[in-house]
């Protein structure tokens, strides 16, 4: 009597645990898609954190985000509650080695971080901080504006964690640096600014602000010299991405834009050699647009949007050649670009969808063009470079993402607002294995990263307190079959 009433109770449990799922479930791929479950990692030195962000250096991951907290170890907050920066140094095995708080009494956005050979962390971003703390060899030693965000761009040593150089850049409107690449003796330094008199250099390739919004592009000595300071755009740019080309030094640049006139007026009027864009005309509301700056004049060498009926923007690329690029991004228009070998020939619904586009800037050609979504809405978050192809993620809400064949997405699905993805691609466009997944206490996702062989997710502990968090998944895990069923 026991043994049976033991197996009824087994075969519940049995049967609840396929209608729940784990906290935790692989969507994709096949039943074992991944080989072990992804691991949790959380920064519970700082008693609250907010949008965190990993860089490897070394033997050590070096993670940097939002705190309304005043130092590590404690549960002092700011007196304002504002949020300041953070950084904290742990080992790969997650062990707290130090940390730093820092800013004013605003509140301070970090976009972007690089760490130099000689162990020299530079971190940067916006602040509303009137006393952002700044080193006296500044290149700005005041805020420029009262309400709005100035960019902020600082340095401290990786072993000590001591500042060394402080200093706000901005002018009279909003100012935010977005991305910014260690190149040796300088560093190399994308945003956005509305400002009509941010710094600008006597051979900036355009030296006054068209439009509401332009992006800047500004080259600064490991000294902290300003070598180089231009506007780029003539309506609203924004600056999302950029590439140092490893063999002609060029500056890639993508993002997203609207302007009145046509993309060729600058190739005509300022450069000596015009190639041809592959689309020279924004075609609906925001397109998505990609620019090569020259290596020495930073002048415009190549220009093209990429977009069509409505909003489209470039969220991530990757250089996969000396002239091939591969844009991921979000579009919502109904007539975005399709190749003959696209996976996804159109979009399902009238919300955001993912793209995939593979771009050979000196042929003007699109060599792959795919949406990649359902009938609700996508994010797209970051794309990466494998040994047989690429990987993206992103999170969705539709029930009907494409996943591999074992998927049971529509049972978990049910009920929830959200899932996160991961597809792994080859270079022809074949989809080798896609899966969704969610942590119940894990939320408030918006990047990834792809080191030591793993997957990382960058979010937030969801709950009354918010802590940083990072989901791992490891790569090797990943079983990859030919699947690439074509979705018209």
């Amino acid at each position: 009597m026991l043994a049976k009433y033991l197996r009824t109770i087994s075969l519940f449990l049995l049967c609840l645990s396929l209608i729940l799922g784990s906290p935790f479930q692989s969507l994709g791929g096949n039943k074992n898609f991944f080989g072990s479950l992804p691991s949790l990692h959380t920064i519970e030195e700082l008693h609250e954190s907010m949008r965190p962000y990993l860089v490897p250096y070394q033997n050590t991951y070096v993670i940097y985000g939002i705190t309304p907290y005043s130092s590590f170890g404690t549960n002092t907050k700011h007196d304002d509650d504002d949020g300041n920066v953070f950084i904290g140094i742990y080992q790969k095995d997650w062990t707290f080695l130090r940390g730093i708080v820092f800013g004013g009494s605003g509140f301070e956005f970090p976009r972007t971080l690089c760490i130099d050979e000689n162990g020299i962390i530079a971190i940067a971003g916006g602040t509303t901080s009137k006393d952002f703390p700044i080193t006296s060899n500044a290149f700005q030693k005041t805020k420029a504006n009262d309400f709005d965000y100035d960019a902020f761009f600082c340095c401290f040593r990786y072993d000590t964690l001591d500042l060394i150089y402080s200093t706000c850049y901005g002018g009279n409107a909003t100012d935010v640096i977005t991305t910014m690449i260690d190149d040796g003796d300088r560093y190399l330094i994308l945003g956005t600014t509305e400002s009509t008199d941010l710094p600008t250099t006597k051979q900036a390739f355009q030296s006054k602000r068209e439009g509401s919004a332009n992006l800047f592009f500004t080259v600064l000595s490991k000294r902290f010299d300003l070598l180089y300071s231009s506007y780029y755009g003539e309506n609203e740019h924004y600056a999302e991405n950029m590439i140092l080309h490893p063999e002609t030094g060029q500056i890639l640049i993508g993002g997203r834009g609207y302007i009145d006139r046509t993309g060729e007026y600058y190739l005509e009027t300022k450069t000596q050699s015009t190639p041809i864009s592959f689309q020279e005309k924004p075609a609906g509301w925001y397109d998505g647009y990609f620019l090569i700056l020259h290596p020495e004049t930073y002048h415009i060498d190549y220009q093209t949007y990429l977009g069509k009926q409505k909003d489209d923007w470039i969220g991530s690329m990757k250089l996969l050649s000396s002239t091939e690029i591969l844009f991921y991004g979000n579009t919502n228009s109904p007539d975005f670009y399709t190749t003959n070998n696209a996976f996804q020939k159109t979009i399902t619904g009238e919300q955001q969808s993912c793209f995939i586009s593979i771009l050979d800037w000196s042929q003007n050609e699109l060599k792959y063009s795919s949406y990649l979504g359902g009938l609700e809405h996508e994010l797209s978050f970051d794309c990466f470079l494998v040994d047989d192809g690429f990987l993206v993620t992103g999170l969705t809400r539709s029930s009907d993402f494409p996943v591999s064949h074992y998927s049971r997405d529509k049972r978990v699905m049910k009920g929830r607002d959200r899932s996160y993805f991961v597809c792994w691609f080859s270079l022809d466009g074949a989809l080798l294995c896609s899966s969704l997944f969610h942590d119940s206490n894990f939320g408030m996702c918006s990047k990834s990263i792809l080191q030591d062989d793993a997957l990382f997710l960058f979010g937030e502990t969801q709950g009354m307190i918010m802590k940083g968090a990072f989901m791992e998944i490891p790569i090797s895990s990943f079983q990859r079959v030919e699947w690439n069923p074509i979705r018209e």
